[in-house]
Formats: structure tokens, sequence, C-alpha cells
């Protein structure tokens, strides 16, 4: 799944997404994060604590540089495998998001952002 960002006013140098998931349909890869380099110095962190919970928070910052992003871009990538009890259907939902500007206070946002997962058998082909 892509993480981007659309029309940011402000430049951040920071940002964390929650993701949350039914576990029993998929499962978080661990270390499958990757952050683009949309936020130049940009540093990658997994919170995993809430993960067999079904949530899991993704994000990061910068530390000791001036690297800032802002406009609109890829912010990073993260992968999820499919569980024993998939059933041909599932969601993910971002559903709260922070922004860390460069000036001022950390902006939270609480959002519902849903990707839903279907599988449909191939149809078997015409002879």
């Amino acid at each position: 799944m892509q993480l981007n960002a659309a029309d940011l006013e402000q430049a951040i140098n920071g940002w964390n997404a929650t993701i949350a998931y039914d576990p029993s349909k998929l499962q978080y890869s661990t270390g499958s994060f990757q952050a683009s380099s949309f936020i130049p110095g940009f540093i990658g962190l997994e919170d995993l604590s809430k993960s067999t919970d079904g949530v899991v928070n993704i994000g990061g910052t910068v530390l000791g540089s001036n690297g800032s992003g802002e406009g609109s871009g890829t912010l990073g990538k993260v992968s999820f495998t499919v569980a024993d009890g998939f059933d041909g259907e599932a969601e993910l939902q971002i559903v709260a998001v922070s922004l860390r500007p460069v000036d001022g206070e950390q902006i939270k946002l609480e959002v519902l952002h849903t990707v839903c997962l279907l599988y449909t058998s191939p149809s078997p082909r015409d002879s």
C-alpha cells in the first residue's frame, strides 16, 4: 500500500499514520515500511505494539537535519500479507494522521480512508 500526501500547505519534517485492519484476515509485514525521498533525511519508524489487535503506526521524522517536504508526493509504502482467515475480502483503514510542520505545533487529523481488498477467482477460459 502506498501512502501519499496531497497539497500540503506547510513544510513538514515528520509524519505518522495509524492503519487499522482485521488481524484474522491480514498481517502487517514487519519491516516492510519503506520511506520515500519526499522528506530528505527522513528516518522511518514502525510501532507494532498493537499489531495483534490490528493496528500499526508508521511514520518518522528528521533528526539533526533541515530536511522537509511540502506539496504533493509519496510518503512511503507498506506491505500486508493475507492471513489464514482471509475469506476473499478485507479492509485496510487509515484512521489517523499526524503531521509535524517545520514551524508550529503538530497537526493531528482523524481520517477514514479505506482500501478494500477483494479476491475473485479467475473465470475459466473458453475453449
